[in-house]
């Protein structure tokens, strides 16, 4: 019991906090998505599903935003996911001293603050006076806008995903490091090459860890704000075409002051990720059955 109440006091505090801004916060949300709030005197006027009606409408911002969230989402996948898991298969096959040294410069990019970085890609993309324009320049391509570019702007805010590194690597580094020695011993006696075992050894023996990733690279960029926000200057880009679902939610509460709406995109957002997150498991369980 006196094992129980210190773990207890120690865990406590933290579900307090998740209850706190996670549970009630988001039954909160529900209740003001049925409301035209009333900033003056909360919650408003009760109008039932007409701020659902109004965000579904076919002439809704919803769709357009939907769809570049979904796009962003797409090139996340194609840069910033695959780049960490092929990262960490080559860092693994380093050994001694400079392996360290290599996850060391590929894990510390994780401590620079987000928005410094973002900062940094802003001037790497400006028109007139970035490095990007010199790096194709050198190749003879013509300069291009980039940021200001409607049909560039998504490709734009996923290229640094190329990069890869921080801490997604150092969860995949730690997830081969734990597969056993055994196997690949196994796999040696019976013939099979390094990259046999590469394939046939490592990357199953990680998919569960793929897969938790996975999930959170849904969710991570269903939930995209910082990023084209910071990139944008707050714009969304030429004919919002950078601005995502959550973008349009934070439009919609603070810029446009309909706190219902806003309300009601968020718990149609929600059943979005948790509809996705369905389907996800529906088919590891049909993989996994066959």
């Amino acid at each position: 019991m006196r094992e129980f109440g210190l773990a207890a006091a120690f865990i406590f505090p933290g579900m307090l906090c998740i209850f706190v801004f996670k549970y009630v916060m988001s039954a909160q949300s529900l209740i003001y998505s049925f409301f035209n709030y009333d900033y003056v005197s909360p919650p408003g006027e009760f109008v039932g599903l007409k701020n659902y009606i109004a965000i579904l409408a076919k002439d809704s911002l919803f769709w357009p935003q939907l769809k570049n969230t979904f796009i962003l989402w797409g090139y996340s996948l194609c840069f910033g996911f695959i780049t960490p898991i092929i990262q960490a298969l080559l860092l693994n096959e380093i050994k001694g001293k400079p392996r360290s040294f290599a996850r060391y410069l590929y894990v510390l990019p994780a401590a620079v603050p987000g928005v410094a970085g973002l900062a940094v890609w802003r001037y790497i993309w400006n028109p007139d006076s970035g490095i990007a324009n010199m790096i194709i320049g050198f190749f003879g391509i013509e300069p291009q806008t980039w940021l200001l570019d409607e049909k560039l702007i998504k490709l734009t805010l996923s290229l640094p995903g190329l990069l890869g590194g921080g801490l997604n690597l150092l969860v995949y580094l730690i997830a081969i490091e734990g597969v056993s020695p055994e196997l690949y011993e196994a796999a040696s006696l019976d013939g099979a090459t390094r990259f046999k075992s590469l394939i046939f050894i490592t990357l199953p023996q990680i998919t569960y860890m793929i897969s938790i990733q996975l999930l959170l690279s849904i969710s991570g960029s269903l939930l995209a704000f910082d990023t084209p926000y910071i990139m944008t200057d707050g714009s969304g880009g030429p004919n919002g075409a950078a601005t995502t679902v959550v973008f349009g939610i934070y439009n919609k509460a603070y810029t446009e002051l309909q706190y219902g709406q806003a309300m009601a995109t968020s718990i149609v957002l929600l059943i979005i990720m948790l509809a996705m997150n369905f389907i996800k498991q529906a088919f590891e369980k049909k993989f996994g059955d066959d």
